[in-house]
């Protein structure tokens, strides 16, 4: 009669200086007639740590009967003294002759915690894990990203005005619907509606503009009786800024010349300013004044002169509009009166045509359809303002710049934008530079020739000048002469530049103009050594010169058709100068009202197409709107032909394109709320998210360990008919026993001996069949 032999769990440690514990533990199996696994088993663990020592650990031998405790657990003396044999037969486990068996332990150990250990173990630390990671992914996703140019703190303007701006840090904070304006009657456009004025100083002259917009607050107070869809539709949204006449008639001003011009008399910037202020007086309700913002920023002119000069002139500026006018100035004169940089001009001009282009509509309530890119060219500088793809952001987060708006319900949408401004390529210092490649050193002497002419009357030479020098020129019409080097260094030679109307040879001579040979220091790169992460992907709106050199002559203002253009331009080019005099003075050009803008327009359009395709690398034969990139940023579902990712742009609706509706627009944005939703990654809501996690995570610990100690219940015997055969597990621990011996740990043992408790220390140990 056979009788079921039982093996008690046994658990232990066991000590040596390699800190190795050797277990047996219990993994489900079949169980196997076959007696060589069980051999495999018996000597495994001596072999291994015998190779490692390279010496015999000991023999084995057979083990007297165990008796059995009270409490069922195995009585381990008898192992004991193996234990100590180990302990003294095992080299330091860090040694360098035991590398392999280091890292042989290492992996034993990763392999039980994560892929070895009783499955409620796996099941906890993978459900930590996964919490953990929700946690971060929750408590960061409304953080911006540092590439945001986000600060910690709130800035103020005395820190960085531009900054502030940007982050809606102006100064004015929302404010209650006017109860006055409550009486009115409903057909009074001024109901509820709040103002602002800009003056934009330029280099030329300043020119006044009044805003005006319904109050955040008045609109919020109406949605909130609307039912969920009409307040979606009222409140997902920008604040919709008009002009500030209710027909949008008198709503601007100018006044020649530039406030740069009083230099030298900055306490006389009062006589020019009151003539802009007097007419944003009148415009704007008398019961508005006290809450309407003004802001004179300053440009081009303004950056030119001296430091002292300037900062002087705007010292004066806000002691004469605060000493004489109403107007709110709450930001303090330093962000109300100032000069700003060229690239605040770009950021202002790329918010006003997304603004425009309803660039920013519905981006929170689905996809967010990519913004298009600003280009602006003037006479000495050229920008471009455009928000990367996602792809170009995350691996150029360094070179961007971050601005905020915000919609009417106080939802955020944060921006990085990448701005910068080509000083000396705009049209004026290219056409300058271009004539010192074309007139200076060999290219004179190879190219120059000298005729005797008639001196015409708008050419000025002086009299002893009877043969001058004649240059040809690609970029000028067919046959013309113009004497337009003046402000070119040459010799005392008079010098005359014809035409030769070679429109292909002025694209080649212009490129150098472009600098591309400069070192950039990352890729992509535009011109002139400027890195930028632009791609194919994005869309372009022009303004300036980019709108008069295509609509004024050509009639080719918007969209862009790149082989449409290059022909127009050829052909206009290739024109005798006295047939198109002829034309013009016929009334083809009827937006033409200066010769000049004739004379010039070959070189002009050379330029803008060389900027384009060959500074920007706007592609040239491609369609794209913004919405046609995947999550990469890679162009999707392009359609069209000979169409191009540009367009030029003057007016937009009924609105001007102007970089001062940019500057209003971030004012408004800072005088709406800012919602609670948007608070996800700090403050109270997120104190709680913490400390939620971490009371979740204490109470998985503590199920844990009470779920592990009621299936361990007391050690007691479990082998009998569970089924499984032992397999052995190594791994580390940090400290060692206070005690010399530490018990070898024998857990879930099972098998039959015919009655005899089995002892897997023996080599010859079998399980029954």
């Amino acid at each position: 009669m056979q009788r079921t032999g039982s093996v008690e769990r046994s658990r232990g440690l066991l000590r040596n200086d390699s800190n190795v514990i050797v277990r047996t533990s219990s993994s489900p199996s079949r169980l196997n007639p076959d007696p060589r696994p069980d051999t495999a088993y018996s000597t495994s663990i001596t072999s291994k740590l015998s190779t490692a020592s390279n010496s015999p650990i000991f023999s084995p031998t057979s083990s007297p009967p165990r008796s059995l405790r009270e409490s069922g657990r195995s009585n381990s003396l008898p192992l004991l003294e193996t234990a100590r044999n180990l302990a003294g037969a095992l080299p330091p486990l860090y040694a360098e002759q035991n590398e392999k068996v280091f890292l042989t332990h290492c992996w034993v150990v990763l392999r039980h915690w994560g892929l070895g250990g009783r499955r409620v173990n796996r099941l906890a630390l993978l459900a930590l894990f996964f919490l953990l990671v929700i946690l971060v992914i929750a408590y960061t996703g409304y953080l911006p990203p540092k590439h945001m140019g986000f600060l910690d703190q709130p800035p103020t303007a005395s820190m960085d005005p531009d900054a502030a701006v940007l982050n809606l840090e102006t100064g004015f904070t929302p404010i209650e619907s006017q109860d006055e304006d409550a009486d009115r009657p409903l057909s009074d456009w001024t109901r509820y509606r709040q103002y602002g004025i800009v003056i934009d100083a330029g280099s030329s002259g300043s020119r006044v503009q009044v805003y005006s917009w319904i109050d955040p607050m008045h609109i919020r107070q109406l949605a909130d009786k609307a039912t969920k869809h009409e307040r979606e539709k009222m409140l997902r949204r920008l604040s919709v800024v008009e002009k500030g006449d209710e027909k949008g008639e008198r709503w601007q001003f100018k006044e020649d010349p530039g406030i740069s011009s009083f230099a030298d008399t900055p306490d006389q910037v009062g006589r020019h300013l009151k003539p802009l202020l007097d007419f944003a007086s009148s415009v704007v309700p008398t019961r508005k004044h006290s809450s309407t913002p003004i802001y004179l920023l300053a440009t081009a002119g303004m950056r030119l002169i001296a430091p002292t000069a300037r900062t002087a002139i705007l010292r004066h500026t806000c002691e004469y509009v605060r000493s004489q006018y109403p107007f709110a100035t709450n930001g303090g004169c330093d962000l109300h009166f100032r000069v700003i940089s060229g690239e605040l001009e770009g950021i202002y001009g790329w918010i006003t045509v997304n603004y425009l282009k309803n660039g920013f509509g519905g981006t929170s309530t689905r996809k967010r359809k990519h913004t298009f890119g600003f280009l602006d060219m003037g006479g000495a500088s050229t920008q471009i303002a455009f928000e990367p793809t996602a792809d170009m952001a995350r691996k150029h987060g360094d070179d961007l710049t971050g601005l905020r708006m915000r919609f009417l319900d106080g939802t955020e949408l944060a921006y990085s934008v990448f701005v910068t401004t080509f000083l000396g390529f705009g049209m004026n210092e290219a056409r300058r530079r271009y004539l010192e490649t074309l007139i200076k050193g060999d290219r004179l002497e190879e190219r120059a020739f000298s005729v005797p002419y008639l001196r015409a009357p708008q050419i000025a030479v002086s009299d002893a000048a009877t043969s001058p020098v004649i240059v040809p020129d690609p970029c000028l019409p067919l046959n013309l002469l113009l004497n337009d080097t003046s402000h070119v260094p040459h010799d005392t030679k008079p010098l005359l530049l014809k035409g030769t109307g070679a429109f292909s040879t002025c694209l080649e001579a212009q490129i150098p103009l472009l600098n591309k040979s400069q070192p950039c220091p990352d890729i992509p790169c535009l011109f002139n050594g400027v890195h930028a992460p632009i791609s194919d992907a994005l869309h372009f709106l022009g303004v300036s010169e980019y709108w008069y050199t295509s609509s004024q002559v050509y009639g080719l203002g918007g969209a862009y058709n790149h082989s449409i253009f290059y022909r127009t331009t050829e052909t206009f080019c290739s024109q005798r100068w006295e047939d198109i005099e002829k034309m013009h003075a016929e009334g083809a050009f009827p937006q033409v009202s200066d010769l000049d803008r004739l004379r010039l327009q070959c070189f002009k359009s050379a330029w803008i197409m060389n900027v384009l395709h060959e500074g920007l690398g706007v592609p040239r034969d491609r369609v794209r709107v913004p919405g046609d990139e995947d999550e990469d940023g890679k162009g999707v579902d392009v359609e069209g032909e000979g169409a191009s990712n540009f367009e030029s742009v003057d007016q937009i609706g009924n609105f001007g394109v102007s970089w001062t509706l940019g500057a209003v627009l971030l004012h408004v944005a800072a005088t709406v709320p800012r919602s609670s939703q948007d608070t996800l990654g700090s403050g109270k809501f997120g104190m709680g998210l913490v400390l939620g996690a971490v009371v979740v995570g204490i109470l998985s610990v503590v199920y844990v360990r009470v779920r592990r100690r009621r299936r361990r219940g007391g050690y007691g015997a479990v082998g009998t008919g569970t089924g499984q055969e032992p397999d052995i597990r190594m791994w580390g621990v940090d400290r060692l026993a206070e005690e010399g011996g530490i018990d070898i740990i024998l857990e879930d043992v099972a098998g039959e001996t015919n009655g005899e408790p089995l002892d897997p220390w023996q080599d010859n140990a079998r399980l029954p069949p």
